[in-house]
């Protein structure tokens, strides 16, 4: 929890962790945050968001501490909207940015392993996952996978049908040809032709 409060918020207020500021992080991180890393650095992100919380509002001297925002009444307070958030940007280190964008790309994954989906679309997915970035392959969500072999004319055919219009749109024109590739990879089979349809 530490670590991820210093990643987040930039600084300790503490020199060290007593053995009763461990033992209310243990509390806290099993009682308010579930025994979620997730929770907590999304908690922590609300507060960086904010100009009052980190001490940068005009007229105070407010800092949220440590100590204060494992405090369940801090907690509830901040999710019940008693103070501003949003109000200040959040600037990420490289580090940061690369560590999310490995977290987005995890659970882009897991959601695509969740997914009713063809088995082959699922791990086309994946595939565009790695590739693309977790935050645009959730758009292929859209797609599916009708139908993957021969024509009337012996050419082979993959053909996606999206959930609407503009999603077929959007999808074909940005990234059939990233689309086809990976099709064509996980299937090892040339694809002649690529169609998407509603």
């Amino acid at each position: 929890m530490k670590n991820i409060w210093m990643e987040e918020i930039g600084w300790l207020d503490v020199s060290f962790l007593s053995n009763t500021l461990i033992t209310n992080l243990n509390n806290a991180f099993k009682r308010t945050f579930e025994s979620s890393f997730d929770l907590w650095r999304t908690y922590c992100r609300q507060i960086a968001s904010s100009k009052f919380l980190m001490g940068e509002k005009k007229n105070t001297n407010f800092k949220a501490k440590l100590s204060w925002a494992i405090q369940h009444e801090s907690f509830e307070r901040i999710q019940a909207g008693d103070f501003t958030l949003g109000d200040r940007e959040v600037v990420l280190s490289k580090d940061q940015q690369q560590k999310e964008a490995e977290r987005v790309i995890q659970e882009t994954r897991q959601e695509f392993l969740e997914l009713p989906r063809h088995p082959l679309w699922i791990k086309a997915c994946l595939l565009l996952t790695e590739r693309v970035g977790g935050n645009t392959a959730k758009y292929f969500q859209e797609l599916d996978l009708t139908y993957l072999g021969n024509n009337n004319s012996n050419e082979y055919i993959a053909e996606l049908k999206a959930s609407s219009r503009f999603y077929k749109d959007y999808l074909q024109k940005k990234y059939e040809k990233e689309i086809q590739r990976a099709l064509e990879e996980i299937n090892s089979t040339k694809i002649n032709y690529l169609s998407f349809t509603v």
